[in-house]
């Protein structure tokens, strides 16, 4: 468990910190790091709203990275072990829809 804690809060952390160049239009159009297609790299000016998108939904997805060990903490068996019945628990807690972020209910 530990070590997919630290895999997740890692990869989290590195995708939200990847995303911050694209999204501040830090990077100039490249083979190598952005979001590289035959148009993007062709237009500059497609290049950089392109880039922002792409830096959006990549810090979401290093947000839900890293908030998903925290989902799993509470839950008494393995993490892999959750049933159908515990879903809606576990979007709630990745969510944080309903509760405080300490994740004490009211």
């Amino acid at each position: 468990m530990t070590t997919l804690l630290i895999l997740c809060l890692a990869s989290g952390v590195l995708l939200m910190l990847l995303s911050l160049p694209m999204l501040w239009g830090k990077i100039p159009p490249n083979g190598l790091y952005g979001f590289w297609v035959r148009a993007t790299l062709d237009n500059p000016d497609l290049w950089h709203p392109a880039n922002k998108h792409a830096a959006k939904r990549c810090r979401g997805q290093g947000r839900f990275s890293w908030r998903l060990p925290w989902s799993f903490s509470s839950f008494p068996a393995s993490p892999y072990t959750f049933t159908g019945a515990d879903l809606p628990e576990l979007l709630r807690r990745i969510c944080h829809c309903g509760s405080d972020p300490g994740g004490a209910e009211a």
